[in-house]
């Protein structure tokens, strides 16, 4: 994140400037071929005098894989000509966060079968399924035999649902959750 503040080097006069003045600010990569950022912002007459002189801006720039040694930002007037800077900003002593790591890989297990769910009553829930699909298969054990939570992504059609069904019957597999009287799944009536 980049903050900035805009100090106006010129003298307000409300005949030639009015009550405000349009800048443009522009980021441009080390070499100076790409524009990363553009955006227009108003400088009041009030940001231009008094104590408080300047006008705070922040902005988010991407980084690419490559730490580059600086940007420019260019600062420039939509109404004056030649009245704009430019000033590199540098990288030199920036220090990233570790990169996120990569989300889980699908391993490639060998696909679970239904009698894996123990319970006679849960395995009659899929009488259609010999064994389950291999994202069910991934997530099985931390679903059924943990407490735990977990955020899932998966693609649409992959039977989803399956993954909240494993959560509830490793809840009703406990001594107090599990009496026999559930309709599951629900009936669609």
């Amino acid at each position: 994140m980049f903050k900035l503040t805009i100090i106006p080097d010129f003298v307000w006069d409300d005949a030639c400037n009015g009550t405000a003045e349009t800048f443009w600010i522009l980021v441009e990569n080390c070499d100076g071929e790409e524009i990363l950022l553009q955006d227009q912002i108003i400088l009041r007459k009030q940001s231009a005098e008094g104590e408080n002189n300047g006008q705070l801006v922040e902005f988010r720039v991407p980084m690419t894989e490559l730490m580059p040694p600086n940007y420019f930002i260019i600062v420039v007037s939509s109404g004056w000509m030649r009245l704009g800077t430019k000033l590199a900003s540098s990288f030199m002593r920036l220090i990233l966060p570790e990169r996120f790591p990569p989300h889980t890989p699908l391993v490639d297990f060998v696909p679970l079968p239904a009698e894996e769910l123990k319970k006679p009553e849960f395995i009659d829930l899929y009488p259609e399924w010999r064994q389950f699909n291999k994202i069910q298969t991934q997530v099985f054990k931390s679903l059924f035999d943990t407490d735990g939570n977990m955020f899932i992504r998966a693609l649409t059609r992959s039977r989803k649902t399956v993954f909240g069904e494993y959560a509830l019957l490793q809840h009703w597999s406990k001594d107090e959750g599990w009496e026999g009287s559930y309709t599951f799944p629900p009936s669609r009536s």
